[in-house]
């Protein structure tokens, strides 16, 4: 009967110890499972604002693309009546405007999910620099404009006001707008995407002089902001470059093919190789100097070509050396003329001096 009882009471022990750990390792893991989601949490909030933000960045960039879009072919559509309209103060387009004429949806909204508000603004500059023949403004009147000089424009996409977009992020969204993209970097100047281009909002009629590296000494009109009713750009804005001559979108890249524009395929500045080669050519055209390890082919721009070199601060002529020279005119020479071989002539041959040679064959 003992013995009995004693085994009962071993059983119950045993079932109330079990209960006990069980409920103990279901504790444990509840706890290991807040931890882990401790552990994680901070992660995955970052991962989700990471996202959230780049939601927000792509819709800042559509939007200035767009606005740019819109400006384009508002432009190029009115483009003497945009043009003129800046020397008479209209050096400035808003997203209000471009939805009123028709080129952006009435839903368009006038500020981006910064709240900045975009604004065109525009100049008219000169076509050439200082020293060149379209280097004045007002361009001239089509019967005194013997030089042809176009009417230059160039129309800049900023952003103002709202909340300033911190560098990077500012930086991220320029590139995501696409080549022509950049940011606002101080009152006073206006960069693109990785350095592309810089611009003077000073030149728009800003409050502010650019801090940009080659200053732009090309003439140029624009109305001041102030008083406008336009806010000043400013750093943490947004920013797109527009580019025209006559009417036509200029791209500040060359085109590799041929669009039937030729301004697609033309340089407006020198062409730095830094250092590596041009292959392929089958023509090269040089309007005046080709310049080979210092020494200077040059054309007289009437069929004489000279070759000089600079030695000692002194241009003195360089030597010409070849396998054969043929000539079907006079070969003139102020100096020596040294042949280790037969020197041979059809006609004359007129010194003012000696002629020296081992043997004179007379025919």
């Amino acid at each position: 009967m003992t013995a009995g009882l004693n085994a009962e009471k071993e059983t119950c022990r045993r079932s109330r110890r079990r209960h006990r750990q069980a409920g103990f390792a279901g504790l444990t893991d509840v706890l290991l499972g807040v931890a882990v989601v401790a552990l994680v949490m901070p992660t995955l909030v970052a991962l989700l604002n990471q996202q959230a933000a780049e939601a927000q960045d792509q819709a800042a960039a559509v939007q200035l693309k767009t606005v740019r879009d819109a400006t384009v072919a508002y432009v190029k559509n009115n483009y003497d009546t945009v043009y003129d309209g800046i020397a008479n103060g209209s050096d400035f387009l808003t997203v209000a405007g471009l939805i009123t004429a028709g080129y952006l949806s009435p839903g368009f909204r006038t500020t981006n999910n910064f709240g900045q508000t975009p604004v065109v603004l525009l100049r008219q500059l000169a076509q050439g620099l200082p020293g060149n023949a379209c280097d004045t403004l007002p361009v001239p009147a089509p019967a005194n404009n013997l030089a042809n000089c176009k009417k230059v424009m160039e129309a800049l996409v900023v952003t103002t006001g709202g909340t300033a977009i911190d560098p990077v992020r500012s930086s991220h969204i320029a590139v995501l707008s696409g080549a022509h993209g950049g940011v606002v970097a101080d009152a006073g100047t206006a960069r693109g995407s990785y350095g592309s281009w810089c611009v003077s909002l000073a030149k728009y009629g800003g409050v502010a002089a650019g801090n940009c590296t080659a200053a732009d000494t090309r003439q140029s009109v624009g109305t001041p902001l102030v008083g406008n009713g336009i806010t000043a750009p400013a750093k943490g804005g947004l920013a797109a470059s527009l580019f025209f001559s006559g009417g036509v979108l200029m791209n500040e890249y060359l085109d590799r093919f041929k669009t039937g524009d030729p301004e697609d395929n033309t340089m407006h500045t020198d062409l730095n190789m830094g250092g590596n080669n041009l292959t392929g050519i089958n023509d090269a055209t040089v309007g005046h100097t080709v310049i080979v390890n210092g020494v200077t082919v040059q054309s007289d721009g009437a069929g004489t070509l000279s070759l000089t070199q600079v030695s000692g601060g002194a241009v003195t002529d360089a030597n010409l050396k070849a396998g054969a020279i043929t000539a079907t005119g006079n070969v003139t020479a102020t100096g020596n003329v040294t042949s280790s071989g037969a020197v041979s002539a059809t006609g004359n041959i007129t010194a003012g001096g000696s002629v020296t040679a081992q043997t004179f064959l007379v025919q």
